[in-house]
């Protein structure tokens, strides 16, 4: 599992990179620190041109915690109508 300091340095490396506008909904860390998903409603805020704000994080993640992280970035999609309203 985890500890507080990779999640420590997975949200200072998100606060110092992204732009102000975009929205991380979760962050999924593996267990064996391999790989962190980011889920987002706006994945091109996250991504960047041409990939460079994803880079720019993954660079710091692979800095702060000392090894190599894939960085992946996930859509979260809108609910289907039935389900935001119930049984109409």
């Amino acid at each position: 599992m985890p500890s507080w300091k990779t999640f420590r340095c997975v949200t200072d490396a998100l606060n110092d990179n992204l732009p102000d506008d975009a929205v991380v909904e979760a962050v999924q860390v593996s267990a064996d620190l391999s790989s962190i998903t980011l889920w987002t409603s706006t994945p091109g805020q996250v991504i960047g041109r041409r990939g460079s704000v994803a880079q720019m994080i993954s660079e710091a993640l692979n800095a702060s915690l000392g090894m190599h992280i894939r960085l992946l970035i996930q859509e979260v999609g809108d609910p289907p109508d039935d389900e935001l309203f119930g049984d109409v």
